[in-house]
């Protein structure tokens, strides 16, 4: 698994590394062969990653920076990367596209060499190349002239006919004919992409009730939750993404709530050792929007609403080992005693101070971590910080921040994962985990 991570972490970052004459010319001509039925497509701007390895190209050939030399060298199957770093796979050192047509995800670019591009494929499949009406195919992959595509995920092999569909896209069929090619062109991030919401579902492998409640509440947030954009960006010291949810018209969505702004300063007053801090503001706008949507209804949001009527302000929860817990809501100050009363149901102890009421759970450290980390949801209006300890993945990384900001009326999802190594590029980071 390992090995197998590592290598795509390479292809994608290394294989088609290099300095591309023209960026976006490159990503159009692409996006010329990339149905308009397309429910995502990303871009990946391979030579920037490519300097953020300190690497270079010299000769067609991929010289790797000390650090990238040395996780190969660790590798006991090296021959596969160095025949990539060589220029051994015949691709092109361009840009890369990655789309998804029904169930099939694929990956397409260019070649530079196709002799050599179809010895590497075979070495690799050990079968040998076919051809349909001037596609040539083996396994997964295929190619036409200088072009290739290779089946990512979706599919047991690629179907040449589906190929030669692409090929043939006409102006107005082509995702490079919609309104959101010139974004994608255009992107200086390392990573952008687009994706239709309700297609790109398919691809998630969530069942049809799963689905049907995303769809609801994303009708209920959003006046018009249709499509997404997104972009990915290796930074020194951590990775950061953002996304926004767009109309029918590509403009950013309207957000159907109030959204206030969380304060920070309620961090301030929970001495913590914690592992995790979780935020939301809640105006007492919101509160009565959200009651307006459910009343009438017979339901258990319904029900907490109604004890939720007294909040008006930020609610702030830090979180440390085991369910040790410590919190504070910020409210009208008047006809708390339906909150008091949920707060206990939940097993927690909660007491009135001022026009806040403070919870808590469990026995609970004293650390500064709580105040570090709350302070890092400044200007959100919800939002999580939770540090390695309360990960799966321990290595590589120090902390991960989210964060729903607002904005001209919508939100923006905001992600920053922070490495523990703040020096090195967060993508050297992520490769020398993933070499372990």
């Amino acid at each position: 698994m390992r090995k197998t991570y590592l290598y795509v972490m390479l292809l994608v970052a290394l294989v088609l590394a290099g300095c591309s004459k023209n960026r976006s010319a490159d990503v159009r001509e692409l996006l010329n062969n990339v149905p308009g039925t397309a429910s995502f497509v990303a871009v990946v701007d391979i030579e920037s990653l490519v300097n953020k390895t300190d690497s270079k190209v010299e000769d067609g050939a991929i010289v790797p920076g000390k650090e990238l030399k040395a996780l190969i060298d660790s590798e006991k199957d090296t021959d596969k990367v160095r025949k990539i770093l060589n220029g051994d796979s015949g691709v092109e050192p361009s840009v890369s596209v990655f789309f998804a047509d029904g169930y099939a995800i694929y990956n397409t670019g260019f070649l530079a060499n196709t002799s050599k591009f179809e010895k590497f494929v075979s070495d690799n499949t050990g079968q040998e190349w076919k051809e349909d009406n001037g596609v040539r195919y083996n396994g997964k992959t295929a190619f036409k002239d200088n072009r290739y595509w290779t089946v990512v995920s979706g599919r047991s092999s690629i179907d040449p006919a589906v190929i030669r569909e692409y090929l043939a896209l006409s102006d107005k069929q082509s995702f490079a004919a919609g309104k959101f090619a010139d974004a994608l062109c255009k992107g200086e991030k390392d990573i952008v992409g687009w994706s239709d919401i309700n297609a790109a579902m398919n691809l998630s492998g969530m069942g049809f009730e799963r689905k049907a409640m995303f769809k609801m509440v994303m009708g209920t947030l959003f006046a018009n939750a249709d499509y997404s954009v997104f972009d990915i960006d290796f930074q020194k010291g951590k990775v950061k993404a953002t996304a926004k949810v767009l109309d029918e018209n590509g403009k950013e969505t309207r957000y159907n709530f109030e959204a206030g702004k969380i304060d920070v300063s309620l961090f301030d007053t929970i001495d913590m050792d914690a592992d995790m801090v979780m935020a939301m503001a809640v105006p007492s706008k919101l509160i009565k929007q959200l009651q307006e949507e459910t009343s009438g209804k017979m339901s258990m949001a319904g029900m907490v609403l109604k004890s939720l009527g007294c909040v008006d302000g930020t609610v702030a929860v830090a979180a440390g080992r085991g369910e040790s817990m410590s919190g504070v809501v910020q409210t009208t100050g008047k006809n708390t005693g339906d909150l008091m009363s949920l707060l206990g149901e939940m097993d927690l102890d909660a007491r009135v101070d001022g026009k806040n009421i403070r919870f808590s759970k469990g026995n609970t450290d004293k650390g500064d971590e709580a105040k570090e980390y709350g302070a890092l949801l400044r200007g959100s209006t919800l939002g999580v910080v939770t540090n390695s300890d309360a990960m799966v993945t321990k290595d590589a990384i120090d902390k991960a921040v989210v964060r729903l900001v607002p904005s001209d009326g919508s939100l923006v999802l905001d992600v920053d994962v922070y490495m523990d190594d703040e020096k090195t590029n967060s993508l050297l980071s992520l490769l020398e985990y993933a070499s372990k």
